[in-house]
């Protein structure tokens, strides 16, 4: 009885994780699954878009790359100031993967990349103007973003330079 007990529980903890994760873009472009609950929250927080939703969504990403679709498909029904931060945030976040030189941070980037398939025009644009696509060896990271209202010392991107 333990161990069925023991076997019961391990099923469940390795299958948590997937019941709760993140939804994601199928092949034909329909996001499968519900956008994950920190996305949502974020842009209930910043509805105007911004400064604080681009380095939010950026730091999200680059701590978890798999809710790039999650980011994505919410951005498609977000307003235009949401869309241009997401963009941004993304190519930030992207950009960070980027200077990052192990096979993870290139799977993360391409992974990034790959929602943007997804994205509406205007996310899109806002992405390419963030990565100044007319250079794409030109990767350098930009200065730090700080979230406004957490303090002047709590800096969002570590691809920004001696850490931040």
């Amino acid at each position: 009885m333990g161990k069925l007990l023991l076997i019961v529980c391990v099923a469940m903890g390795l299958l948590a994780p997937t019941a709760a994760g993140a939804g994601e873009f199928n092949p034909q472009g329909q996001f499968i699954g519900r956008v994950d609950d920190q996305v949502t929250m974020l842009l209930a927080q910043f509805p105007d878009g911004g400064p604080g939703l681009r380095a939010a969504i950026a730091l999200l990403l680059e701590s978890d790359p798999d809710l790039a679709d999650d980011v994505v498909f919410a951005s498609n029904s977000g307003t235009e100031g949401q869309k241009q931060a997401i963009g941004l945030a993304i190519a930030d976040a992207a950009r960070y993967f980027a200077t990052c030189v192990t096979a993870l941070c290139q799977i993360a980037e391409a992974r990034l990349r790959q929602a943007l398939i997804f994205a509406d025009d205007d996310t899109r644009t806002a992405f390419v103007d963030g990565t100044n696509a007319n250079t794409a060896l030109d990767i350098r990271p930009t200065p730090p973003v700080y979230i406004p209202g957490i303090g002047a010392t709590t800096c969002v991107s570590p691809a920004a330079p001696n850490g931040c």
